[in-house]
């Protein structure tokens, strides 16, 4: 079944992407945006919930309580093969639409405020022993520490992933925070029920623009981040010259711009300036779409690299390292256990919101 471009533009989706289905996301979204929908960034944003791929039963809680967050009129479905996203797309328009039903399952689904606001318990902060009592809400109360000014801070543990916008689901790093200051970080890397496409894979190019664009996305500059968006939606799709265009354009803007370097200033991934890292990015997916070969595999962190990268910046630093990181493939034999490839606590994956940081926002 075609997605027209009439078919989905009051469709605004959140999609949840399992670890290691990244295609199949941008499959799903390039898919929305042809029928004129259009992806969401949070929960109170969408009307649709799209799962791409088999979610680890780990999660599955996460995903129900992002469901719930969802205002009626609201659908979901579960989307495993590219060759049934317009279907399932179609499905979810259909449902949205009908509005005797939404009503009906709306007072069916009748929570009192406080369940529906506070959908965090002490339980979903991995039983921390020294937050276990609860403030209002059930929300876990944060004990006390010096911050680096020598004040009292409130120290908090939370876990970043895997649904955060512009993140890669196959990572979780869990942080003990002193203000916004990351005072340590343990990262896990979550092994895929399928297998990740390697730097060699014939979606080379369209995995290169998505990375770009999300870190773009993560460092607040829109319109630069969603033409390579636009430019990845044409790599996936085949319209080569098309990608390249905008590829090129995009690139030109990052070159140039003076306040992209300044919010990437001193930040580095194995001693590459993240905007050198960016820059190569592109110029592999453009090399790509050229049918010549990368000049560059992504550098691949292990699950240790990643804490230490994190552990002693500020949280809108550390979240423009992590948007910028490729998680280490974990051992052959973890993959489609959905256990992590290093020890950790077992803690609920964090709310699905952007996390603050000194961003761009120019035009």
């Amino acid at each position: 079944m075609a997605v027209t471009r009439e078919t989905l533009t009051d469709v605004h989706a959140l999609s949840l992407e399992a670890p290691g289905d990244t295609l199949l996301r941008i499959a799903t979204e390039a898919s929305l945006v042809r029928g004129g929908g259009e992806p969401a960034s949070s929960p109170a944003a969408a009307n649709a919930l799209v799962v791409c791929g088999e979610i680890p039963d780990r999660f599955g809680e996460l995903v129900e309580r992002l469901w719930q967050q969802m205002p009626y009129p609201k659908a979901r479905v579960t989307v495993s093969d590219p060759a049934e996203i317009a279907d399932r797309l179609s499905e979810v328009a259909r449902s949205i639409r009908d509005l005797p039903a939404q009503r009906a399952a709306a007072l069916r689904d009748v929570r009192t405020p406080m369940a529906t606001e506070n959908a965090m318990s002490d339980d979903d902060m991995g039983g921390h022993e020294h937050m276990s009592m609860s403030g209002p809400g059930r929300y876990p109360l944060a004990m006390g520490d010096d911050d680096r000014d020598g004040l009292e801070m409130d120290v908090l543990n939370r876990t970043l992933g895997p649904f955060l916008p512009d993140w890669d689901p196959r990572l979780l790093v869990h942080v003990v925070l002193a203000g916004d200051l990351v005072r340590s970080a343990e990262a896990e890397i979550v092994s895929p029920q399928t297998g990740v496409p390697g730097p060699d894979d014939e979606h080379a190019a369209v995995l290169r623009l998505d990375a770009a664009a999300r870190l773009l996305h993560v460092a607040g500059w829109g319109p630069v981040a969603d033409r390579m968006t636009r430019a990845r939606d044409a790599a996936f799709d085949g319209r080569s010259d098309d990608a390249l265009r905008d590829a090129l354009r995009c690139r030109r803007r990052i070159a140039r711009s003076p306040l992209l370097r300044w919010v990437f200033r001193g930040l580095r991934i194995r001693d590459i300036a993240l905007v050198d890292l960016l820059l190569r990015t592109v110029d592999d997916a453009v090399r790509l779409l050229r049918d010549e070969p990368a000049s560059t595999s992504p550098p691949a962190l292990t699950a240790e690299e990643i804490g230490d990268l994190v552990t002693g910046r500020d949280l809108g630093t550390a979240r423009l390292l992590l948007a910028a990181v490729h998680p280490a493939a974990p051992d052959a034999g973890a993959v489609g256990s959905g256990h992590p490839t290093a020890s950790g606590h077992e803690m609920s994956a964090g709310q699905h919101a952007h996390t603050g940081h000194d961003g761009m926002h120019h035009g």
